[in-house]
């Protein structure tokens, strides 16, 4: 008997693909009746034809770079094989990176974040389901992987299906997550820039598999069917209030709805009868309602990955995680619409110094507002006066003397300048530049912390808020007679 094709998925090699079969006239038209109204044109979604795709696999991290590369790592594909690859995203190609060296373990559910020209990876599950509580750093420039040593006595358990939320000021909130135990955890810790942790206390809901967003300084935590809070500046948390009917295993995105508000879209994931949501929910952070966005996902999905496109337009990229029970390598582009045609970025200081931006437009100085296209990367460049030194942003810079913002909304940004009590170099602040100096940097760089030492960071040279090797090499020449 003749009849139209009917497209139903396949399987192979951890992708889906679609196959033919045969079926009735009548069959075709009762599916069009039951479905068609609501068949209309995809606006907010579209499916990637993406080049040299990773293979499928559920579990990988992924991070967007200031130059608008997105960055993959791990994961585990259908058959439990465990992955410590490397891809970047970028033109609708992805384009695997070789390391110059000894990579981390393989693993998946890991968190991943960037700061300061490196990709950081905290935890998650390797082979055998060993738990991992390792820190890891990704040189972008030089392709070299280091293991990054924390200090202190307290320090996060090993954990998988957590979040990691980065704060301006260059720290990270790790929240949540699953425990060797096997349940998820309420508690909350920010790594410090000094490789330190502090117990951040204790969310109101245990959650695992959950999403984070960041909003002018709450952190929204949706997961659990809840939405929690945790503001960055009190340290206090507040919640639980009803959040997505998800129990967990779906991705977000940041937004701002047809009023200007700002929102945090939450996609797909698994529902409260453990089946794979198509569901796109929206969550409003200015008025704390929750509704439904129209038009839902192309296709079910849950576990997935997503990060944030550079781009005049809400675009997330959103890859792998498993769709109608099979595991996936697709890439979707989630486009919610177009922001605000322009935003303006404003810059304020404390002290002698001056802001400069790429593009330009910044130079403050004496202009020290601007208008940008929305979706712009916007870099700035603090730099002190001859008597100062540069001592770090608030309101979204973390990186030091230059940072990226992404320019989505209007933003406020502040470059704190200081003035100076002793030269640069002069790490124990005893007025003399000499080589107990160059020693006691060579330590801090060493991540030693030198007993019974005053430590002053007036002696930072190169504006990054920090003593290590660059302090050394400039020390040595100054006593050495040629700076």
């Amino acid at each position: 008997m003749g009849g139209f094709p009917f497209y139903g998925y396949g399987h192979h090699r951890g992708s889906l693909y679609m196959k033919s079969t045969p079926i009735t006239l009548v069959f075709f038209l009762a599916a069009f009746l039951l479905w068609g109204g609501n068949c209309r044109a995809q606006t907010d979604w579209e499916v990637i034809d993406a080049a040299n795709s990773p293979g499928a696999r559920i579990g990988q991290g992924m991070t967007t770079l200031p130059d608008g590369r997105i960055l993959l790592f791990g994961g585990e594909d259908d058959a439990q094989n465990i992955y410590n690859d490397l891809f970047a995203y970028d033109s609708k190609q992805w384009s695997p990176i070789t390391s110059t060296n000894t990579s981390p373990a393989a693993r998946r559910n890991q968190v991943t974040w960037y700061r300061d020209g490196k990709l950081y990876i905290h935890g998650g599950v390797a082979k055998n389901h060993e738990l991992l509580d390792d820190l890891w750093a990704f040189d972008v420039a030089k392709k070299e992987w280091a293991a990054v040593q924390t200090t202190g006595e307290k320090k996060p358990l090993p954990r998988y299906t957590h979040a990691a939320t980065p704060l301006p000021d260059g720290s990270v909130i790790l929240t949540g997550g699953v425990s060797d135990k096997g349940f998820p955890m309420r508690e909350a810790w920010k790594l410090n820039i000094d490789r330190t942790y502090t117990l951040l206390g204790y969310a109101p809901v245990a959650m695992a598999n959950h999403v984070a967003q960041l909003v002018d300084g709450v952190l929204y935590l949706l997961g659990a069917e809840k939405v929690v809070t945790f503001n960055t500046q009190t340290n206090e948390w507040a919640g639980p209030a009803d959040g997505p009917p998800i129990t967990g295993g779906a991705t977000s995105a940041l937004g701002v709805n047809g009023a200007g508000q700002k929102v945090i879209y939450v996609m797909g994931g698994v529902d409260t009868n453990g089946a794979e949501s198509k569901v796109v929910h929206e969550y409003n952070t200015t008025t704390g309602a929750l509704s439904q966005r129209p038009e839902q996902m192309p296709f079910f999905q849950k576990w997935a990955s997503s990060a944030r496109q550079n781009s005049p337009s809400l675009n997330g990229i959103i890859f792998g995680g498993v769709s109608n029970g099979f595991y996936t390598n697709r890439t979707l582009k989630f486009s919610p619409g177009t922001l605000s045609p322009t935003v303006q970025l404003t810059v304020n200081k404390t002290g002698n110094g001056t802001v400069a931006s790429t593009p330009s437009g910044i130079d403050c100085g004496s202009d020290c507002t601007e208008t940008y296209v929305s979706g712009t990367s916007a870099t700035l460049t603090g730099t002190p006066a001859d008597d100062s030194r540069f001592a770090g942003w608030s309101g979204g810079c973390s990186e030091m003397p230059t940072c990226s913002i992404d320019m989505i909304w209007d933003r406020t940004v502040t470059a704190n300048f200081v003035q100076r009590t002793t030269p640069k170099g002069d790490v124990d602040a005893n007025n003399l530049i000499n080589l107990a100096d160059a020693i006691l940097a060579l330590q801090i760089s060493a991540g030693m912390s030198p007993a019974g030492k005053t430590v002053t960071l007036d002696a930072d040279v190169n504006n990054n808020g920090r003593i290590g090797l660059v302090e050394v090499i400039y020390i040595l020449q100054k006593t050495g007679g040629t700076r």
